[in-house]
């Protein structure tokens, strides 16, 4: 048994993380309380990419808050981020651009391929009704 720092209650051992003086319900109260959406999205920006949230917003900016490529607002709304993707070439890590999700699926499913997406797009010319 042990008794949690915050609400004072003795609970069992396994109601406590390893290390930690507060129960789990408390833990994660104070997790989800001190949670900060933009420093989470700064670190891994520049984790993954090299940019800041501050570079993000900037080259979300620059593009008038829409994709690059078809010029719409879209966030998937699924994500816990709510942020468009930003494009990167998987080979140089070079970042290109901030995309919508749609966009950045189909230059990741066609693997960059200006060859692939260029028969696509004659492709579809040439079966469109």
């Amino acid at each position: 048994m042990k008794t949690c720092r915050k609400c004072n209650q003795t609970l069992p051992l396994d109601s406590f993380y390893r290390g930690k003086a507060e129960c789990k319900p408390c833990h994660l109260k104070d997790k989800r309380d001190n949670y900060d959406s933009d420093k989470t999205a700064d670190i891994h920006l520049r984790s993954k990419y090299g940019i800041s949230l501050i570079e993000y917003n900037e080259m979300l900016k620059s593009q008038d808050g829409v994709c690059a490529v078809c010029k719409q607002f879209s966030v998937d709304r699924s994500a816990t981020h709510k942020r468009m993707p930003v494009d990167h070439c998987h080979a140089t890590g070079k970042v290109r651009a901030i995309l919508c999700n749609r966009c950045n699926l189909i230059l990741g499913k066609a693997n960059d391929s200006i060859e692939l997406l260029n028969n696509l797009s004659n492709y579809l010319s040439t079966h469109i009704h």
